[in-house]
Parts: C-alpha cells; sequence; structure tokens
C-alpha cells in the first residue's frame, strides 16, 4: 500500500489526485487473484475543476497496468482473466458534512 503526498503547486512531487492505493496478489479457491485498490481525491480546488478528467486518467492508467500484468501472464504460458471492476465514487463535500454532523455513519454513499 502507498500514499500519494502533495508537494507545492504544479511543482516537484505535485500530483492532482490525493490518496491510498493498494495492490497485490490474493488467494481465493485456489485461485490466485491480481487486485488493485484505491481510495483518491483531487488535491486541490483547480484539480476538483478537472475532476471528471483526473478520474478518467486514473482510470486508464490502472486499466493499461491490469492490461499489461494480463500479457505478462499469458506470454508466459499462464491462464489470465480480467474481471469487470468495480468503482464506486465518493460524493467528498456530502462526506464532509457527515463528518461535521453529530449523525453516526454506517455507510458512505458513493455514486
Amino acid at each position: 500500500m502507498f500514499s500519494t503526498i502533495k508537494g507545492s503547486f504544479f511543482g516537484p512531487g505535485y500530483h492532482p489526485v490525493s490518496g491510498n492505493r493498494k495492490f497485490g496478489i490474493a488467494d481465493s479457491g485456489g485461485q490466485k487473484y491480481f487486485y488493485i485498490k484505491g481510495a483518491d481525491r483531487c488535491t486541490a480546488l483547480f484539480d476538483n475543476m478537472l475532476d471528471p478528467i483526473n478520474y478518467l486518467m486514473a482510470d486508464e492508467l490502472w486499466e493499461s497496468t491490469v492490461d499489461n500484468f494480463n500479457t505478462v501472464i499469458s506470454d508466459n504460458h499462464g491462464v489470465s482473466t480480467i474481471e469487470t471492476p468495480i468503482q464506486k465514487r465518493v460524493n467528498w463535500v456530502k462526506l464532509k458534512n457527515r463528518l461535521k454532523s453529530l449523525t453516526p455513519i454506517t455507510h458512505i454513499d458513493c455514486e
């Protein structure tokens, strides 16, 4: 698992999306699974204006990672299947408001 960090705006180390990523190999019922998990949000106000583009680019990056992983396995006489990803987008404004309220949080609404 790793996390992005924020540097100066558009300076060295700047990243438009802040969050955590986790990937690895899991075993379930004798089958091996390569997985990628992440929780992201746009880093700055400017990035929020580009929110759909930032997430589209992130989706393309992770999809290409999975495609490349699949190709390496296939090219080395392995068998691999790409499953449909599960993607959920958190409405960060709603979540922030929920965290500030006294209402217990039993789940987080996603779009």
